[in-house]
């Protein structure tokens, strides 16, 4: 398979092939655009892009067009980190398949990897990587495993114990499993312990939305009645939405 950009990052061919690397997706899953990136009026707008992407990488691992514009996004700001766990992902969606892809995705941005990250990449460049590795870095939404730079305590009890457990990061990797009722469930505990939680209450509204779950959303509402929101706003949005939605 030829390289899919052309000389300037952020370019791609519309005559990308794909049978030749024995590619496990859908060839129309990949971006047949000429300009990746879209333009942004301000850092806010990218900063918001950046999320957006995520959330569609997380819920569709297999969301090529989306990793290529996260991967060149935190690149063009010069996000070392954000780049590297963007790369970490797309390794784990592809696995040992896609190494064109993978070369051409790394052509033109490999420069902003510092050594200890180049060498890992070029470690998995055809190996890929699973969702269960240990990696480095902190920044992969698709690892399941334990970050390399994770700090791991011994409880009281004497048993090994991870102190980093995130009921966001479990309810996202439930999420782009296809587990949207476990997700839902995880995210609801956790607002329910925590009210004021932003982001735990932004992501289970948008769960409620993208997958039209009106009566789920009805039923958390009576039950946070009493309670203070840190995003009542967004849940008086949703409310809007469902109540304007065709019977």
């Amino acid at each position: 398979m030829g390289s899919i950009f052309k000389n300037a990052p952020g370019k791609l061919s519309a005559e990308t092939k794909v049978s030749s690397d024995k590619y496990p997706f859908d060839p129309s899953l990949l971006p047949a655009i000429t300009d990746i990136l879209p333009r942004f009026d301000s850092v806010e707008q990218q900063s918001a892009y950046i999320d957006y992407l995520i959330r569609k990488i997380v819920r569709n691992p297999r969301d090529l067009k989306s990793h290529l514009q996260r991967i060149f996004l935190h690149h063009s700001l010069g996000d070392n980190e954000s780049y590297f766990g963007a790369l970490i992902d797309l390794f784990i969606a592809l696995g040992p398949n896609g190494l064109a892809l993978k070369k051409s995705v790394l052509r033109p941005t490999y420069r902003l990897l510092d050594r200890k990250q180049r060498n890992f990449i070029r470690d998995h460049l055809r190996t890929g990587l699973t969702a269960t590795q240990i990696i480095p870095g902190r920044e992969s939404r698709l690892s399941k495993g334990l970050s390399s730079t994770n700090r791991i305590v011994i409880d009281p009890s004497g048993n090994d114990a991870d102190s980093r457990y995130n009921p966001l990061s479990t309810a996202r990797q439930k999420l782009s499993q296809g587990d949207v009722e476990t997700a839902r469930i995880v995210l609801e505990k956790a607002l329910e312990n925590d009210p004021g939680d932003l982001e735990i209450g932004y992501e289970l509204l948008e769960l409620y939305r993208q997958n039209n779950l009106k009566k789920a959303f009805m039923t958390m509402s009576t039950r946070l009645v009493g309670k203070t929101l840190a995003s009542q706003e967004k849940w008086t949005e949703t409310e809007h939405y469902f109540a304007n939605l065709p019977s």
